[in-house]
Order: structure tokens, then C-alpha cells, then sequence
């Protein structure tokens, strides 16, 4: 009886012993196991990454969709943030150009949207928005530089419905003429139909620019619906010069 209790816990002590070396040995396994996985994970991550960055049309990212460019940008930014290499920092510096791009030209539209189509617009939106910034003898230097180099090839078209209602109106065209020599003329809109409808006028006042390309062409733009301002005028008028009208027009 007393050799088997022996043997019993000598068996027992050599069990002990193996199962603790043993999962020693496993927790060491697996610890280095899991090590390697996390470095083969980083790496896979890193090629995926780069993959990705090259696959980006980055000189036509107008190609994209509004989904396909939020989460391209997103990634970009994640990736430049965790690695921020001169190149992928760059990519996302082209990125963001790119938007605020994109911006300006939306705010190019809108209000150039607002001047051809005066429903769209809300009350004074347009007062005074432009060079605000600027001292007013620069502002007032530029504006006569703008009428100077037009000078003979720029007027104004005063279109009405009622003359009876002009006299504001005169006021303040005949301050642009003394003030810029740039000429208005005045034009019932009842009477020249094809004309009007040609330009969509809706209103009893419509004023717009009337203007000679290179080719002797003659261009209408809607400057204002509505009486206004001389401010306005000029300010609508050096917008659309600069942004509304072609290039090869100007």
C-alpha cells in the first residue's frame, strides 16, 4: 500500500511538471506566433496602403464620384497622418487643393447663376460683395483702368417697360458716364419683343452690359433685374468680365 501511494505521487509530481513546461512552452509559442502575425499584418496594411495611393487619379479627380472622392480623401488623410512622408503628405495637399478649388468655382457659378437668372437670388445678396478689402482709391483706380480699356467697345442697356418709372434709374447711369465714360442706352422692352425674349426679361427694369468681342460680336449679359445701385453695376459688371466671359471674348 505504501509503494503504491509512492508511485502514485511520484506519477503525479512528473505529470505536474510536464504540463507545466509544457504550457510554458505554448504561451511562449504563442506569444511569438502572434508577434509575427501582427508584423505580416503592418506589412500586408502598408502594401495595400501604397497600392492605393498609386491607383488614385490624382491629375482627374473629377472622375470620381462625390462617394468616391470623400473616401478616397478620408484614406489620404488617415495614411498621410500614420506616415507622413513628403509624398503622401503632397498627395494630400493636392487633394485638398483640389477641393477648395472646386469651391470657388461653385461660389463662381452661384453668383454668376443669381445675375442671369434673378429669381435664384435673394434680396441684396450681390451688395457690395466684391474687393471689400481693398482701400477705396486701389478700388477706384482699377475701376477706371476696367472702363478705360473697354472704352468704345463697353455700354450699358437700360431695358424697361415703363419709362415714366427711369428717372432713379438715369441717375445713376449718367453718374457711370460722367464718372467712366461708359455710355447707357435705353430700350423698350415692349417694343423690341424678339429681343426680349431672346434675353429672358421678366421685369420692368433690366440692365445689362453690351459689349464688341475681338471679332466685332456683339455680347449681352445681364447685369442687374431690378433698379440698383452704381456700385453694384460696376461690381456685377468686373465680375462677369472676369469670370462669366470667355477668354477669347474678353
Amino acid at each position: 500500500m505504501k509503494t503504491l501511494l509512492i508511485l502514485i505521487l511520484f506519477c503525479s509530481l512528473a505529470f505536474a511538471n510536464t504540463f507545466f513546461k509544457n504550457k510554458k512552452d505554448g504561451w511562449f509559442y504563442y506569444k511569438e506566433n502572434n508577434i509575427t502575425q501582427q508584423e505580416e499584418n503592418k506589412t500586408k496594411q502598408l502594401k495595400e496602403d501604397e497600392e492605393f495611393l498609386k491607383n488614385i487619379p490624382i491629375d482627374n479627380l473629377d472622375s470620381l464620384s462625390v462617394k468616391e472622392y470623400k473616401e478616397t480623401f478620408e484614406r489620404v488623410k488617415e495614411i498621410a497622418v500614420m506616415k507622413p512622408t513628403k509624398g503622401n503628405v503632397a498627395l494630400l495637399q493636392k487633394m485638398n487643393k483640389f477641393q477648395l478649388q472646386q469651391s470657388e468655382k461653385f461660389a463662381k457659378v452661384w453668383v454668376i447663376n443669381n445675375l442671369e437668372n434673378p429669381e435664384l437670388e435673394f434680396p441684396q445678396i450681390n451688395t457690395t460683395k466684391f474687393a471689400k478689402n481693398q482701400f477705396a482709391e486701389e478700388k477706384e483706380e482699377k475701376r477706371k483702368i476696367f472702363f478705360k480699356q473697354r472704352e468704345g467697345k463697353l455700354s450699358f442697356i437700360v431695358f424697361f417697360t415703363d419709362e415714366n418709372k427711369l428717372e432713379s434709374q438715369r441717375l445713376i447711369m449718367k453718374l457711370l458716364n460722367d464718372k467712366y465714360g461708359v455710355k447707357t442706352h435705353y430700350i423698350n422692352a415692349l417694343e423690341n419683343e424678339a429681343l426680349a425674349k431672346k434675353l429672358k426679361l421678366d421685369s420692368s427694369i433690366e440692365i445689362f452690359f453690351h459689349y464688341f468681342n475681338k471679332n466685332d460680336e456683339e455680347i449681352y449679359m445681364r447685369v442687374k433685374q431690378g433698379y440698383t445701385t452704381a456700385e453694384e453695376i460696376i461690381d456685377n459688371t468686373q465680375f462677369l468680365f472676369e469670370n462669366a466671359l470667355l477668354e477669347e471674348d474678353k
